[in-house]
């Protein structure tokens, strides 16, 4: 499996809009996203999507969906007590620094168990 992480404002930006513009011409929000390389076949990722607090939740992998989908779950309910998005979001990303480490120990608990 792999996580990618190299997350840019760029994308997280396009994605939020592609969530935004479904909630408010649909009146329904996106839970996932699945994208198949129509050049190599067995290169699929997924983006999931979340919410804490107001915040936006995207997740973007490639691998064993099933497995993606729970490492997932674990990670949105653990970010879900971090303290940090009980505040508002004022542009600096140093306090969010430490959640790149608790999606690394998720992935190393569940690949471990």
């Amino acid at each position: 499996m792999k996580i990618l992480k190299c997350f840019t404002s760029d994308l997280s930006a396009k994605l939020e809009t592609i969530a935004m513009n479904t909630q408010i011409r649909a009146k329904t929000k996106i839970k996932e996203i699945h994208i198949n390389d129509i050049e190599d076949a067995k290169s699929k990722m997924i983006i999931l999507f979340g919410n804490i607090n107001g915040y936006s939740l995207d997740f973007i992998a490639s691998g064993n969906f099933y497995k993606i989908k729970e490492i997932f779950k674990l990670f949105k309910a653990k970010m879900s007590l971090d303290t940090i998005f009980e505040n508002e979001f004022l542009g600096d990303l140093k306090p969010y620094k430490h959640l790149k480490y608790s999606l690394n120990e998720i992935i190393d608990e569940f690949d471990h168990n």
